[in-house]
């Protein structure tokens, strides 16, 4: 929910701050687009769906995240790596204060099957009208 006047951003489950992000759905290019959607609107103050309150720079260390999470999982498809060998290239540094590390693994292997084309980014308009919700 988006407070032009104010330039408050309640991203929800979109944003996480000081909090390792969890990407079991979706695609880390579209976690991406997503955050840059938001980095957009020039928030002053962010309310997270993890985390503390924070500012639109938060924003741009999340999108930090996962650019470095989709290009190594990009290098590991190409190096033909497995994902816990993957892991030791990523440099976790700017993210080491971060709560729930352990997701690091399973984020890299969601860029990693975005990498191998092993998934692809649903068009729902495409579905049938009888799939979709009322």
């Amino acid at each position: 929910m988006w407070f032009p006047t104010s330039r408050v951003l309640i991203a929800g489950d979109l944003c996480f701050i000081g909090v390792t992000p969890l990407a079991v759905n979706g695609l880390i290019s579209g976690w991406i687009a997503a955050i840059d959607a938001l980095i957009a609107l020039q928030p002053a103050v962010v309310v997270p769906g993890h985390g503390p309150i924070g500012t639109g720079e938060d924003l741009g260390v999340l999108r930090d995240y996962f650019l470095a999470i989709q290009r190594v999982g990009r290098a590991a498809v190409a190096q033909n790596l497995s994902s816990q060998d993957a892991l030791a290239l990523l440099d976790t540094r700017p993210f080491a204060g971060w709560l729930e590390s352990e997701r690091n693994l399973i984020n890299l292997e969601r860029a990693m099957q975005e990498a191998a084309g092993e998934i692809h980014q649903m068009n729902l308009s495409a579905m049938p009208p009888s799939t979709r919700q009322p």
